[in-house]
């Protein structure tokens, strides 16, 4: 079946605005039950300085934990088709730990609260060293001295750190086994990429309903909604442009670095010179010096050879005056 391909921005958009289906998918990858999801807000892609773009949406979920317990939390997923710079990720996530929240007390009175988050991350690229299609990075309480874990919660610990999961999408399995690999497997370039970038031909299981809504969706937006296919033109387009930019700007930047790798190599060419006109000087002095020490043992010579001569005419006059003595 031919589907939209969901690693385009705007499909992937497509996909998570259907508060269902986004129910569906973040079901299977969190492992919890989500009892309600509300779209909080969104980030259509956006192309910073050096082809930067990043895709963000914000859910408020409240999700029933393993233990039963129903808990409210933030999901923030971003997703990013290309290399990124960290720093980009860094900010959205720190939009979502500045945010507040107005609730309502038993007794009727307002208070600020903040939920805690977990973080999803959409990679259209591979990390360094996470060979693994899907990465997921929790929270442990442990004791620093016995290095033992905790069995706890604390309300302090859990909004002021989160859960990470970051799905590489060109590291997906052409075999699926598990049930987040079946969910997952819409997003597969490998398995089912056509001539076509912005078609995918799907032919996975869809025995699971969740799965068949997710494909149902994305294979009606190919026939019925043609604004999608063009906003992927659209994006193919600025993503070429921010690829054009970021390779103007590393090109730029190579031109800069060698300019001052020639200015520093001048610089050095400058100082080697003057530490040897320096040395030059430093020469010219010590052999300044040794004439200097060299006059100084000539006159203390002289000075010694007129002190003997004096001694020997002293010697001389005594000899003489001795000789001339009558004897008696």
């Amino acid at each position: 079946m031919k589907i939209a391909n969901p690693i385009y921005d705007v499909v992937f958009k497509y996909l998570m605005e259907n508060t269902e289906i986004a129910k569906d998918i973040l079901s299977v990858i969190l492992g919890v039950t989500i009892v309600s999801l509300e779209l909080q807000s969104q980030e259509f892609t956006e192309t910073t300085v050096g082809g930067v773009q990043i895709f963000r949406l914000d859910f408020k979920a409240v999700i029933r934990t393993k233990s039963g317990e129903l808990k409210t939390v933030l999901i923030e997923i971003q997703k990013a088709k290309n290399g990124f710079k960290i720093g980009r990720f860094q900010t959205y996530l720190g939009f979502n730990y500045m945010k507040s929240h107005i609730i309502l007390t038993e007794n009727e009175k307002t208070q600020d609260d903040r939920y805690p988050i977990i973080a999803i991350y959409f990679l259209g690229f591979r990390l360094k060293n996470v060979k693994i299609p899907v990465l997921k990075v929790e929270r442990q309480y442990v004791n620093a001295i016995s290095k033992r874990k905790l069995n706890v919660k604390e309300d302090f610990v859990e909004k002021l750190s989160h859960d990470l999961y970051a799905i590489q999408i060109p590291r997906l399995k052409m075999q699926v086994r598990t049930e987040l690999e079946q969910m997952l497997d819409v997003f597969n370039q490998n398995k089912y990429k056509t001539a076509n970038n912005h078609v995918l031909e799907y032919m996975g299981s869809t025995q699971d309903p969740r799965i068949a809504r997710v494909v149902k969706h994305l294979g009606r937006a190919i026939v019925s909604n043609p604004d999608l296919l063009h906003a992927m033109v659209m994006e193919d387009f600025m993503e070429a442009e921010a690829e054009r930019e970021r390779r103007a700007n590393e090109q730029r930047e190579q031109r800069l670095e060698a300019a001052e790798k020639g200015k520093m190599e001048a610089e050095k060419g400058k100082m080697e010179a003057e530490k040897g006109k320096i040395e030059a000087e430093k020469g010219k002095m010590e052999a300044e010096k040794g004439k200097i020490e060299a006059e100084k043992g000539k006159i203390e010579a002289e000075k010694e050879l007129k002190r003997l001569k004096e001694q020997l005419e002293k010697l001389q006059l005594q000899l003489q005056d001795k000789n001339n003595t009558p004897s008696v």
